[in-house]
């Protein structure tokens, strides 16, 4: 909430910022992520990235923003042609390439996501953003093991953004490893001791290991 905050200020004085428009979009994204019914704050990030592109349509960073928060918002379609537009002027911009494989992964285009993940996860840019949507591609395939490795890099980048212990959990589940998926749970109570959506979490999982 504290980066929501400050990059609110930041964008009220330098509405152009493209770094505090991210800031304040992945902000959005990540709280919608660390708990039920915050789907509202994903839609916020659409439309206020959405005014921002129309008003600097120019800025292929501010793009980029948009077709980030376009996929994160449910529209893969649009975010992958947006993104498409930024790299086909900017191959290099990391953040379009991450929009671009988490959109394609999103309609079952796993390979080709996989393939531009591992392309972002190369650059030193956007490192976390990059390892989370390299782990998304890697669950995709299938590739547990990979999944988990990638979103344990994306943890020790920042260990206290609570969705990415929900995606380890996630992850430890699907190899059947029930002690990482409570620990992961167990972190996010760590840090907010109040989330209902880790603790449902929890006696779910109790009730699945109490039924084996």
């Amino acid at each position: 909430d504290n980066a929501i905050t400050l990059s609110r200020q930041l964008l009220a004085q330098t509405p152009d910022s493209a770094d505090g428009l991210a800031i304040l979009a992945r902000a959005l994204i990540y709280r919608s992520y660390a708990e039920y019914n915050r789907a509202a704050d994903r839609e916020a990030a659409r439309q206020l990235t959405a005014e921002a592109a129309g008003r600097y349509p120019q800025s292929r960073n501010i793009q980029a923003v948009y077709a980030y928060t376009l996929q994160a918002a449910g529209k893969p379609v649009e975010a992958a042609q947006v993104a498409q537009k930024v790299l086909d002027e900017d191959p290099d911009n990391i953040l379009a390439r991450i929009a671009m494989g988490l959109a394609y992964g999103s309609v079952g285009s796993f390979e080709i996501a996989l393939r531009e993940s591992q392309q972002a996860a190369a650059s030193p840019l956007w490192p976390l953003e990059s390892q989370r949507a390299l782990a998304i591609s890697y669950s995709d395939m299938g590739d547990y093991d990979s999944a988990i490795d990638a979103i344990e890099r994306a943890i020790k980048l920042n260990p206290r953004l609570i969705p990415l212990y929900f995606e380890r959990a996630l992850y430890a589940m699907q190899i059947g490893d029930a002690d990482a998926a409570t620990a992961a749970y167990f972190q996010v109570l760590v840090y907010d001791a109040d989330n209902v959506k880790a603790r449902l979490r929890l006696c779910e999982l109790s009730s699945l290991l109490r039924e084996h």
